[in-house]
């Protein structure tokens, strides 16, 4: 029995040290620009010395659309969902599948078109769909606007952005 209870306390203890972990870790990740620049030009400590910032506002604003970028983007905004495959070659086609990014944005700026290289191969992905049922639609549009790319257009399990 006391095997047991000293099993269970170690396991408590452990599990609380990785919860406090966790929240450390999402307090530190949730600190926004502003803090860094309020830090920076807090004079309250004088015998420090003081730090005086002298930049464009577009410097701060530049910072904050990054950080929020980031932000939105991070791994915990991703789920499983679905995108349409509409390239993939070897790795001799980077200008190739940058081509293709550049004509879909083009035509559907408000699409997400995603080029990733895995070695060998460059691949041009185009969406975030929860659903199948997206995924073919965006499919079927894609095919219908750019009959060049239908040879190669493939629904895809992947990660996808909330």
């Amino acid at each position: 029995m006391k095997k047991y209870t000293c099993f269970l306390l170690v396991m408590f203890s452990a599990f609380n040290f990785s919860v406090a972990q966790q929240n450390k870790e999402t307090q530190q990740k949730e600190q926004t620009y502003e803090s860094f620049f309020s830090r920076l030009k807090d004079n309250s400590d004088k015998q420090k010395g003081v730090i005086i910032i002298n930049q464009p506002i577009e410097i701060e604003n530049l910072i904050k659309e990054k950080t929020q970028y980031a932000f939105s983007h991070s791994s915990k905004n991703l789920v499983q969902g679905y995108r349409v495959q509409v390239y993939s070659s070897n790795a001799s086609s980077e200008a190739k599948a940058n081509a293709i990014k550049e004509n879909i944005n083009n035509k559907y700026p408000d699409l997400s078109v995603y080029v990733t290289y895995n070695s060998p191969f460059w691949k041009v992905k185009v969406g975030d769909c929860k659903t199948n049922e997206e995924a073919l639609e965006l499919r079927i549009l894609i095919k219908k606007e750019f009959p060049e790319y239908q040879r190669e257009l493939f629904i895809i399990r992947d990660k996808v952005y909330k």
